[in-house]
């Protein structure tokens, strides 16, 4: 069990998040606003009046949505942000300001087991619109590694299971409760924990869920003889522990674990009665990887994101009574699709991002329909990548869409689309021509890698005057593997896709890959590395 849940948070959570995080972050502690973006894979979107915060694979940016139809990319650089990817990003619109709250998480190698790890990096909120930011290092356990330590709540005492490390340990949600002013982070490896971020001097608090035997924990019981927190999946501790999502709703906070999901009534002393549910309460499956409300005039509703294996399909689940009965839609399972985020607006309109793209919903999730997304026809872009990350509706009918491979507008419902994304010219040659190869390594089979990128890469090189050119890529032995001229983009950034097959239509081996660019007669080199 231990390996599967590994490989769900590696390899499907998060959706791409690179060993390399390329660019350099400030060392100034003041918000420094560049044009760009740290990276092209957008895992969260949020809006606040016209910006769309975008929580990206190397750190946070903003889209500007001033005019929808020339929207520009912006990166924001803060010492008080943590270092890396985003896995998790909230927006609470107070009416005169945004409270942002996100975390971050790179990838090591460790020795002890030969393996990349994800390693939490911190959390970080803005009460000011991401003007300024507070910072808090990766909560872990402060006690001897492989104990057990003793935790006061509320009167009472329990055991948990110190996790005094960073690594394996990351914030994959965030959530804040401003009525009292606490940030919920659930951390894998770590269990729930909560900070009182109007005290600077607070610590985080260990907080207390029911193990899975368990169908409540609540303030004025004593916990029971055998009870332990112990997030543990080697069989020893409770799926319950081990957390995934989080989200507050007034006076109560839902955390999704991976052993189903529990309801929270908090108490004016903050102490906090739990419920928990699973399977065996209507839940379409037990790992609950995301929870969004939707509240119109005809529903007060939590949908859940309800995972079953890695590369599984599934159902969604979703209450209408608070958590007493749960009922499942099956049109994704059926599909054979896996659904990585919802998007619910006011109006009855839902969005699902899937491995095999976008599907809207106009009658509360009864029935699901596909948002074919196209070429961009001003400039013949498209996205590389069927696995969609994120989704946002704004100014009513507008729908941006994130992928690891930019993002995708339409304001006409889908019948045309924008497709935006900013390159970084790392490789500007002598004479002015930059030429390069988008991801690199080309990973052809995405379970390979925590990228996902359908086998394709894409080589992008200056050509403003439109010169003819071509692209020939030779093996480490310098033998002709294949050329290319099939075009997607054509102009002054002029764009060619490769597969990662031979002229013959076989799948290259692994190894290096040496690519000429053949330009108004002149020749440029870059290199690509095929991972099969």
């Amino acid at each position: 069990m231990y390996i599967i849940l590994t490989f769900i948070i590696h390899s499907i959570l998060l959706g791409q998040f690179p060993m390399d995080y390329g660019l350099n972050r400030s060392t100034n502690s003041e918000t420094q606003i560049e044009e760009g973006v740290h990276h092209n894979s957008i895992r969260h979107i949020k809006q606040f009046n016209n910006k769309l915060f975008l929580a990206t694979s190397s750190g946070l940016g903003y889209l500007d949505v001033s005019d929808i139809s020339n929207s520009i990319y912006f990166n924001i650089d803060n010492s008080n942000l943590p270092i890396g990817g985003v896995p998790a990003l909230k927006l609470y619109d107070s009416g005169s300001e945004a409270f942002i709250f996100t975390t971050g998480l790179t990838s090591t190698y460790e020795v002890a087991d030969d393996k990349y790890h994800h390693r939490g990096t911190g959390i970080s909120w803005s009460l000011d619109s991401g003007d300024s930011w507070n910072y808090s290092s990766q909560p872990v356990d402060d006690a001897e590694a492989g104990t057990y330590m003793e935790v006061d709540w509320y009167g009472y005492t329990f055991s948990k299971k110190v996790w005094h490390t960073t690594v394996d340990n990351v914030s994959y949600d965030v959530s804040a409760d401003l009525d009292n002013g606490y940030i919920y982070a659930p951390l894998w490896g770590c269990g729930l924990k909560r900070l009182d971020y109007t005290n600077v001097s607070s610590d985080w608090e260990t907080i207390p869920l029911p193990m899975d035997d368990q169908d409540s924990l609540k303030c004025d019981e004593p916990f029971p003889s055998n009870y332990k927190y112990d997030p543990s999946t080697d069989g020893t501790g409770s799926y319950n522990h081990g957390v995934f999502s989080t989200l507050i709703d007034n006076d109560v906070i839902w955390v999704g674990t991976a052993g189903g999901i529990n309801k929270g009534i908090i108490n004016n002393n903050n102490c906090i009665d739990w419920y928990h549910y699973t399977d065996e309460n209507g839940l379409a499956s037990n790992w609950v990887v995301g929870i969004h409300k939707q509240n119109t005039n005809n529903l007060d509703r939590i949908w859940a994101i309800t995972w079953t294996q890695p590369d599984a399909p599934h159902s969604l689940s979703y209450t209408d009574d608070n958590g007493n009965t749960w009922n499942r839609i099956n049109q994704f399972e059926d599909l054979g699709l896996i659904v990585y985020s919802l998007f619910v607006d006011n109006e009855d309109r839902l969005l699902a991002t899937t491995n095999e793209g976008l599907y809207v919903s106009e009658d509360d999730g009864d029935f699901w329909y596909k948002l074919f997304i196209g070429f961009d026809l001003n400039t013949g872009e498209q996205l590389l990548y069927d696995k969609l990350l994120s989704a946002i509706i704004i100014n009513d009918d507008d729908i941006i869409v994130g992928s690891s491979d930019g993002l995708a507008i339409t304001i006409d419902l889908g019948s045309n689309w924008d497709i935006i994304r900013s390159w970084e010219d790392v490789n500007q040659l002598g004479d002015g021509v930059n030429f390069n190869m988008y991801p690199n390594p080309l990973y052809k089979n995405s379970k390979s890698s925590v990228f996902y990128s359908n086998g394709k890469s894409r080589f992008i090189f200056s050509n403003p005057n439109q010169y003819i050119s071509k692209i020939d890529i030779y093996d480490f032995s310098m033998d002709h593997v294949i050329q290319l001229n099939n075009y997607s983009v054509i102009g002054p950034q002029t764009e060619l896709i490769w597969d990662g097959k031979n002229k013959y239509g076989d799948i290259v081996a692994n190894g290096a890959y040496f690519c000429r660019l053949s330009l108004n007669d002149n020749y440029h080199w870059t290199k690509v590395l095929v991972v099969n």
